[in-house]
């Protein structure tokens, strides 16, 4: 973490270090006022004043590991996980590590108590979501490619812009994706926005909710009552999947059944899930037309080649990977913050803290050991 460590190597060298830096002016206090044989005076001070160092440095550090389970084969994946926090909690300080503990980007958002981070999973992994409490850290700046202009929502892979009825354009690698009237979610209201560096969270009156994630060619569309639902998508298209591969030879209604999803691709595709949903895709002289029957929660996912990107991402989304928190460590460490605040008080304050008085001295700091 920027604002401080938390190696407890450190703590236990300055320790020592403060205990060995002492000797030269205990030396000369103790032969004056003998109390203690000199060595266990000697140690019995070095101890005091390393202990009030520590004591005046010292902050814990709260990780929580977070198990991830995942099945399938290897994905880009967006986390929204319930963080359940102390009051006390400084909410800049909150971060998620990876499992070798380095820090990813990640953002908490206090309103919906969720830290949302986007991984590579591979399996099972380990990630730690940590923060401190009583701490006044700054906030912590990430650039991703997640950004909005408008009812426009970008990142390096896609481009979504929203309207009244839903979605007008959805651009993959630079190629419109949509025609005619785009994707239809049964709204009629112009939706507002919010956005931060990992989720922008697309909410329209009637209660539908629409998520676009960084570096995910992912959307995913949810709503508090079911709807039919309706995409109508470029002629460039040339091919569907319905569980077999199809061409759009003819015009008219060309498919209709119960299935999880339907692709539709030609070089690039976009697959559209919906568990158990009656699809229906039809041929129209300007457009292809995939609609959705009682529809409330689907994902629309973009990607480059044949249906098989769609048949994989079928399975992630059905079986998704799952997080699990475990027990929380407290771990001690020292303030860099509290360090430069202790080094910059005037000798007279600092014998207070430290409880030295009519002693010359001299402390330094060093972070070799660490």
């Amino acid at each position: 973490m920027k604002k401080g460590g938390t190696h407890i190597d450190w703590v236990v060298g300055l320790i020592f270090f403060l205990g060995f830096v002492t000797i030269t002016f205990y030396y000369m206090a103790y032969i004056a006022y003998p109390k203690f044989p000199f060595e266990r005076a000697l140690k019995l001070e070095g101890m005091r004043i390393a202990d009030a160092v520590v004591d005046e440095t010292e902050w814990s550090v709260y990780r929580t590991p977070v198990l991830v389970t995942f099945s399938n084969t290897t994905v880009d994946w967006p986390f929204e996980l319930y963080f359940q926090l102390s009051e006390l909690t400084d909410l800049n300080s909150i971060v998620v590590l990876d499992e070798n503990k380095s820090e990813i980007y990640s953002e908490f958002n206090s309103t919906e108590n969720k830290i949302m981070f986007v991984s590579n999973i591979t399996g099972n992994m380990r990630f730690y979501a940590v923060r401190t409490e009583n701490t006044t850290l700054s906030p912590r700046s990430y650039t991703t490619d997640l950004s909005r202009n408008g009812l426009q929502v970008n990142n390096s892979k896609i481009n979504v812009s929203f309207s009244d009825s839903g979605v007008d354009s959805l651009q993959f690698n630079g190629s419109e994706f949509l025609s005619a009237s785009g994707i239809i979610i049964g709204t009629s209201s112009t939706p507002s926005i919010s956005n931060g560096t990992i989720r922008a969270k697309v909410q329209y009156p009637e209660g539908n909710v629409v998520k676009v994630y960084a570096n995910n060619s992912r959307i995913f569309f949810s709503s508090n009552s079911t709807y039919d639902a309706g995409l109508q998508l470029s002629t460039a298209f040339t091919n569907f999947y319905n569980g077999s591969a199809e061409t759009f030879s003819s015009l008219g209604q060309v498919y209709q059944g119960t299935r999880d999803f339907i692709d539709v691709y030609s070089g690039n595709g976009i697959t559209i899930i919906s568990e158990d949903t009656v699809f229906t895709v039809s041929n129209f002289a300007g457009y292809r037309q995939i609609n959705l029957s009682s529809a409330s929660d689907f994902e629309i996912y973009l990607h480059s080649g044949d249906y098989n990107a769609g048949i994989k991402e079928n399975t992630t989304y059905l079986n998704p990977p799952t997080a699990l928190y475990s027990m929380t460590d407290k771990i001690r460490g020292v303030s860099q913050d509290k360090i430069d605040e202790l080094m910059a008080e005037e000798q007279t304050a600092l014998e207070n803290r430290l409880g030295i008085k009519d002693m010359g001295f001299n402390i330094s700091f060093d972070d070799t050991l660490g």
